[in-house]
């Protein structure tokens, strides 16, 4: 798959991560996607397509014909497409804005653990319906199609509830889980930041769509299976904190069924791509 990614304006850099610019879908089946602590808001003019697990068959969600928000997922998956809906009047590029972990909680003002199984349509989760992306694919060229996505995602940050208190804490936490990666548990959280564990729990699985616990290790993965990516597999015994191979075997497992060296080898075949190492990835 051919894309590149934007930034979003400093209006929306705290709902939106960037913008993915999809304008081939050559090879699609090679792109895979790590755990997503955020949401992907998908603008999808009619390809019959669906998520499903990078080592097995297993569907893990199909994407509607339609505007939507895809699921939390904990599972490394890729894109399968139903080839005999692709044709030449398919219009390029296709947009997917990617959000921040609190980003569908801010602009929606939703329990984001409600997106843990499937996706959901776009208007059923904005509540103002004169707020709508239904023009998009009527503007023509990239700068204006982004454009008028901003301003409807401006208008749903405008409707929205204003941000509370308790969500500001939980990105302060989130900062924190980032900057001490492979130290931190969730009873440093809890002692740092004044938080019962039960009302911590609560409060992240509303706002991030995770426990804290499971955000923790979906982050450390990523960022192990990056190093992996970029550094190669003796780096990863070295700085990870691994008592042997088979402890870095049993971690990767609970994500992706694939020892690490042989995923490593993958990659250097160029059998498979990663979306978060596009070289403009923030």
């Amino acid at each position: 798959m051919e894309f590149s990614v934007r930034e979003p304006s400093p209006d929306l850099n705290t709902i939106v991560k960037q913008y993915m610019i999809v304008t081939s879908l050559k090879d699609y089946e090679k792109l895979l996607f790590l755990p997503n602590v955020g949401n992907f808001i998908i603008f999808n003019q009619g390809i019959e397509s669906c998520i499903y697990k990078y080592d097995s068959n297993e569907v893990v969600s199909h994407i509607p014909r339609d505007f939507s928000v895809s699921p939390k997922g904990k599972d490394v998956v890729k894109l399968g497409i139903d080839e005999s809906h692709i044709d030449d009047t398919i219009q390029f590029p296709i947009l997917v804005v990617e959000l921040l972990p609190t980003g569908y909680n801010r602009l929606f003002s939703k329990n984001a653990f409600d997106l843990r199984t499937k996706h959901i349509l776009l208007n059923n989760c904005i509540d103002d319906k004169s707020i709508s992306f239904d023009a998009l694919y009527t503007i023509d060229g990239l700068d204006r199609k982004i454009t008028y996505i901003e301003e409807q995602l401006l208008k749903l940050k405008r409707a929205a509830t204003p941000v509370q208190n308790v969500v500001l804490v939980i990105e302060e936490i989130i900062q924190y889980i980032i900057d001490t990666m492979q130290k931190v548990n969730v009873s440093d959280i809890l002692d740092k930041f004044s938080y019962s564990r039960s009302s911590l729990e609560r409060d992240f699985k509303k706002i991030v769509g995770y426990t804290p616990k499971e955000f923790i290790l979906i982050k450390r993965f990523c960022v192990i299976f990056k190093d992996l990516t970029l550094n190669g597999y003796d780096y990863m015994k070295q700085d990870h904190d691994f008592f042997d191979q088979s402890h870095m075997n049993k971690a990767f497992k609970k994500f992706i069924d694939i020892s690490p060296s042989k995923l490593q080898g993958y990659i250097n075949d160029n059998d498979i791509q990663i979306y978060q190492l596009n070289r403009d990835y923030a």
